[in-house]
């Protein structure tokens, strides 16, 4: 009985996993990104060496909180771009500067953030509380 539920358990696993898929916004160049101050660029198809992996956005300087990629939904571009959580505000690299912007992030631990279509997310990791803004 036991390797019957565990055979069905493996089934239905690879079941789901064949079924679900996400609508991901394509990151450039295939490249993954690392949030650290310089926010680094690694391209998983070359060796690591001095150049990979290389500075993308230059230093988040408030202290920048989490780190996602996604339409821009503060401003008409760049889209996609970089956000970031400041203090308690949602913050964007506009191609040149991080833009702060007045929109609350609902907590001020609520740094893990991500995009969706036309609105973000954010979590505090430690109680489970979510958060959403469309800007």
């Amino acid at each position: 009985m036991i390797k019957i539920f565990k055979n069905f358990l493996i089934f239905l696993i690879l079941i789901c996993s064949l079924k679900s898929f996400a609508q991901l916004p394509a990151c450039p160049n295939n490249l993954v990104f690392f949030q650290t101050n310089p926010i680094q660029a690694y391209n998983p198809l070359l060796p690591i060496s001095a150049s990979n992996p290389s500075v993308m956005v230059p230093n988040v300087t408030s202290g920048g909180g989490g780190l996602a990629y996604g339409p821009n939904i503060f401003a008409a571009g760049p889209s996609p771009t970089f956000f970031t959580t400041m203090g308690s505000n949602y913050a964007y690299w506009n191609g040149a500067a991080w833009i702060t912007t007045t929109v609350t992030t609902g907590n001020a631990s609520a740094v893990n953030i991500g995009v969706g279509p036309g609105c973000m997310y954010n979590l505090v990791g430690f109680t489970g509380q979510v958060y959403m803004t469309n800007g």
